[in-house]
């Protein structure tokens, strides 16, 4: 599926094998993947997106300068979410991101705008923000979660109940860690 300066887009994806989705200056992009296979989207330049995942297998999200972006992922498989290669958000705007049960999950934000990360039980995650700007990080009794904060702006980080967790500050600005039981801070 290539779209190529369209308008709006609802895009409904229910049960089906692999599919790749380019999105080449889009306007308003709603994309919904409820049960599929493995799949990869391309953002390039598009306006504002709301990507909702329910239970997919693997999938790559690029984005790459996008406005406002919000993803939902629901109890998916392995998740890469790359500001910069698989989820890629390289200078995107505002940004938040929820994930409720996921398996493994890798985060990387490479100079993006303000993001909010909210994991909810998820499994093993790292998170890495390289000169991001202001960045809220919520973790709800996830697995193992390092976190590494190279050079970000103000950044808010609340652990509820975690287990291991290891948390990184090289050169960072005004940070805020909150750690409510049993956290490993380095």
């Amino acid at each position: 599926m290539n779209l190529n300066p369209p308008g709006q887009c609802d895009m409904n994806l229910d049960p089906r094998g692999q599919f790749d989705i380019n999105l080449n200056p889009a306007g308003p992009c709603d994309i919904y993947i409820n049960p599929p296979g493995p799949c990869d989207i391309y953002l390039n330049q598009p306006g504002q997106c709301d990507i909702n995942l329910n239970q997919p297998g693997p999938c790559d999200i690029n984005i790459n300068p996008a406005g406002p972006c919000d993803m939902n992922l629901n109890q998916p498989g392995p998740c890469d979410i790359n500001l910069d290669p698989p989820i890629n958000i390289n200078p995107a705007g505002p940004c938040d991101i929820n994930l409720n049960q996921p398996s493994q999950c890798d985060i990387n934000l490479d100079p993006a705008g303000p993001c909010d990360i909210n994991l909810n039980q998820p499994g093993p995650c790292d998170i890495n923000l390289d000169p991001p700007g202001p960045c809220d990080i919520y973790i709800n009794p996830p697995g193992p979660c390092h976190i590494n904060l190279n050079q970000p702006g103000k950044c808010d980080i609340n652990l509820n109940q975690p287990g291991q967790c290891d948390i990184n500050l090289d050169p960072a600005g005004p940070c805020d860690i909150n750690l409510n039981q049993q956290v490993n801070a380095i």
